[in-house]
């Protein structure tokens, strides 16, 4: 670098140092891949649990959980759709307050739902962060949680408060 002219030793210099700054920003990228955990904070549906079925007496349901991985309360609302032939029939659910964590069951009926071969479309779910107190129920996974022939689960949930 003592034989160059002056342009090009800052021009060399630069280059370097641009070349280490992007050897250490792709090695920060890796590391913060790898060490910081990935937030996953949303409301879902459990697609695998949700369907719909004819219950005993006819009338199509619709059943699954919402699930809440926020750090927060919320205040779900659901929308399930089921299309009998040509027509297509909405319900819209504003659930109970569901705390931080936690999940809790849904099922709708469809009385207009009359055909053999309904399709349930894909569950639309909306929610509002809220501070009202969420209903102490957790869902029992044991031997009361039964699925049937027709693809239904039934179970049991228990009040983990203070009130009934």
């Amino acid at each position: 670098m003592r034989n160059q002219p002056q342009d090009l030793k800052i021009s060399s210099t630069l280059f370097s140092f641009l070349k280490l700054g992007s050897v250490f920003l792709t090695i920060g990228f890796l590391l913060s891949i790898f060490f910081i955990p990935l937030a996953s904070a949303e409301v879902s549906i459990q697609s695998h649990e949700y369907l719909g079925y004819f219950d005993s007496k006819g009338i199509y349901t619709v059943v699954d959980n919402v699930k809440n991985e926020n750090s927060f309360a919320i205040k779900p609302t659901i929308t399930v759709s089921v299309m009998d032939g040509n027509e297509i029939f909405s319900r819209t659910i504003q659930h109970v307050p569901l705390a931080s964590q936690k999940e809790i069951p849904f099922k709708i009926k469809f009385f207009e739902v009359k055909g053999n071969i309904p399709i349930l479309m894909p569950a639309e779910i909306s929610f509002e962060k809220t501070n009202k107190n969420f209903i102490p129920i957790e869902v029992l996974y044991d031997k009361t949680l039964i699925k049937h022939h027709d693809g239904h689960i039934t179970g049991r949930i228990q009040n983990t408060g203070e009130e009934t």
